[in-house]
Formats: C-alpha cells, structure tokens, sequence
C-alpha cells in the first residue's frame, strides 16, 4: 500500500533507527519531508530493507526552520 500523503505547514525531520537482528550494526536515518508521518516511514523502511535490515524504531521529529521568516 502507497503512503498516504497529507500536506502540513512546515517541513518536519523525522528520525528512524534501523537495523538487522544478525548484526550489531545500527543505522541513523533522517528524512525532512512536508508531506507527513506516512511518508517519511516508507522512505525509512526503504532504506532498511535495501541495507538488509529488518527492524525499525521511529525515534522523534523537529520542525525545520523557517526560511526567510
């Protein structure tokens, strides 16, 4: 199933952390999106899964700030 995109306000950074069960090995991912939570997921679990990894823990986000304003 496609994300389903919802246009917000402001550009948010989501953070992820990624890994696989075998390794000891843990990724970072960051991904600043207006387009929401959903989004950002599918971009993260992408991400995992072409590292090989199988696990994901969804960590936070900011609100990017401001240009010009």
């Amino acid at each position: 199933m496609y994300p389903i995109k919802s246009k917000n306000k402001f550009t948010w950074a989501y953070k992820f952390l990624y890994w696989s069960g075998d390794e000891n090995i843990v990724y970072l991912y960051t991904i600043e999106t207006k387009e929401g939570f959903q989004v950002a997921e599918s971009a993260a679990w992408g991400n995992a899964t072409f590292d090989g990894c199988n696990k994901i823990k969804y960590i936070g986000k900011n609100k990017m700030e401001v240009e010009n304003g």
